[in-house]
C-alpha cells in the first residue's frame, strides 16, 4: 500500500510569506498589525538571498513586537502626500502668502526631486542629497559671472516646508519618524566672490534718492523706507489712523501691510482620484470666471513684533503733513472698502498702489537719482546703518 503525498496547504491568514520571485529576488510579506479600515497591514521586504530576506523579516518582527513600528504606514508617494497636505492641513493653518510660498517650495523644488519616493521610504540621507544638489546648482548672469542658482535662504525655506509637512505625517502616524527633522543643510559658499549680502546704499546715494523722491507723487513712501526702514507692504498699507502728528512726539504705528493674495479657482470638482481639479479650462486661477479670495488686501503684519510704533523726527513729520495737505485735493475712490481704509499712499484714482507698480517706480527713482541698481528691500537695510 502506497502512502499518498501530503497535500500542500495554504498559509493561514496573517502568516508571513517568503518566496523566490520570477525576478530572481527573494520576497517576504510580514503582517505587523491592522489598517484603520480593518484590513491586515502587511509590509514587503526584498533581498538577493533567502538568508538576507529572513534577516529583514526578523528585524521587522522585532520592531513590531517592541512597538517600534507605526501600526499603519501609508503607501502614498511623497508627491501625493504633499499635495494633499497643501490643500488641507496647510491651507487651514497658513496665511495666503505663506501658503503660496509653501506651494512654490513643494511644486517647484521638492516634488521634482523626491516626489516619486514612497512616503515611508524617504530617508534623511535622501533629503540631504536633495539639499546638496540644490546648493551645487549654478547659473551664469548676463555679465558672465557664475553664481549659485539658489540662495541659502531658499534652501532653508524648502527645508522648513518639508520638515513641517513631514511632522504632520508623523503626527498622523503615516511615518515612524520625521526624516527631515535631523537633515543637515549644506554650508553656504560664495562663487566668483559673489554672494547675497544686503546691498545697502551709501549715505550720499540715500540723500540723492530722497532729493528726487521729494518732487514725486507718493515719493514720501520711499523716504520712509530709507529713513525708518518700512517694508514695502508696511508703507503701502499705512493709513492716516496710524499716524499721530499732533502730539509733542509725533509717531506712526505699523500694524497693517498691503499684500496681493493669490486667486483661487471657483470651479473645482474632484477628479477620478478625488483631487480638486479646475473645470473652467484655464490654467491660472486669476483667469477663472468664478475666481475668489485674491487681489490686493490689507492684513495684519506677520508677527506681533512687526506691529511697532516708530518715532518721527521733525523733518519727516513735516513732510508727512505736506503730503496730507496735498492728498486732500485728490479724488476718493468709489470702492467703499478702499475709501474707508484712508490709505496714506494711493493711486491718483484713490485705489491702493499695486506692489509691482511700486517696484517699477523704485527703479525709475534709482535711475533719476543716478544711483546703481538696488533691490527695493535694500532701502530698509540702509535705514539701519549708522550715519
Amino acid at each position: 500500500m502506497t502512502t499518498a503525498p501530503a497535500r500542500r496547504t495554504r498559509k493561514a491568514n496573517g502568516e508571513n510569506s517568503i518566496y523566490k520571485g520570477a525576478d530572481g529576488k527573494w520576497h517576504a510579506w510580514v503582517t505587523i498589525g491592522t489598517r484603520p479600515d480593518g484590513r491586515p497591514d502587511r509590509r514587503h521586504r526584498m533581498a538577493g538571498s533567502r538568508k538576507e530576506v529572513m534577516a529583514k523579516v526578523k528585524d521587522l518582527e522585532r520592531l513590531r513586537d517592541n512597538d517600534g513600528l507605526v501600526p499603519f504606514i501609508s503607501s502614498m508617494s511623497v508627491a501625493a502626500y504633499l499635495n494633499q497636505w497643501l490643500a488641507t492641513t496647510a491651507a487651514a493653518r497658513l496665511r495666503p502668502r505663506s501658503l503660496q510660498g509653501y506651494g512654490v517650495d513643494i511644486r517647484k523644488h521638492i516634488i521634482p526631486a523626491i516626489g516619486g519616493t514612497r512616503l515611508e521610504r524617504l530617508t534623511t540621507r535622501q533629503i540631504e542629497a536633495f539639499y546638496a544638489e540644490m546648493a551645487s546648482r549654478t547659473k551664469t548672469d548676463q555679465h558672465g559671472h557664475t553664481r549659485p542658482a539658489f540662495r541659502p535662504e531658499t534652501i532653508n525655506h524648502v527645508h522648513r516646508t518639508l520638515r513641517s509637512a513631514l511632522q504632520d505625517a508623523l503626527r498622523d502616524e503615516l511615518i515612524p519618524r520625521n526624516p527631515a527633522g535631523t537633515a543637515r543643510r549644506p554650508r553656504a559658499s560664495g562663487i566668483d566672490g559673489m554672494d547675497y549680502e544686503a546691498n545697502t546704499l551709501t549715505a550720499d546715494e540715500a540723500r540723492r534718492l530722497i532729493d528726487v523722491a521729494r518732487g514725486q507723487e507718493n515719493g514720501l513712501r520711499f523716504i520712509l523706507a530709507l529713513s525708518h526702514g518700512l517694508r514695502q507692504g508696511e508703507a503701502l498699507g499705512l493709513t492716516w489712523r496710524d499716524l499721530d502728528l499732533e502730539s509733542a512726539q509725533p509717531q506712526m504705528r505699523i500694524r497693517l501691510q498691503l499684500q496681493r493674495h493669490p486667486w483661487n479657482h471657483g470651479c473645482t470638482r474632484p477628479d477620478t482620484h478625488g483631487e480638486p481639479t479646475p473645470t473652467c479650462g484655464r490654467k491660472r486661477a486669476c483667469d477663472c470666471p468664478t475666481r475668489h479670495g485674491g487681489g490686493l488686501v490689507l492684513s495684519p503684519t506677520k508677527t506681533r513684533r512687526g506691529q511697532r510704533p516708530l518715532a518721527l523726527d521733525p523733518i519727516t513729520a513735516d513732510l508727512i503733513r505736506r503730503h496730507r495737505e496735498a492728498q486732500r485735493h485728490a479724488p476718493i475712490t468709489n470702492d467703499p472698502y478702499w475709501a474707508d481704509q484712508d490709505l496714506v499712499f494711493r493711486r491718483p484714482d484713490g485705489m491702493p498702489i499695486d506692489p509691482k507698480a511700486d517696484h517699477k517706480t523704485w527703479k525709475r527713482l534709482l535711475s533719476a537719482a543716478d544711483v546703481g541698481d538696488h533691490r527695493l528691500h535694500d532701502a530698509r537695510h540702509t535705514a539701519g546703518l549708522p550715519r
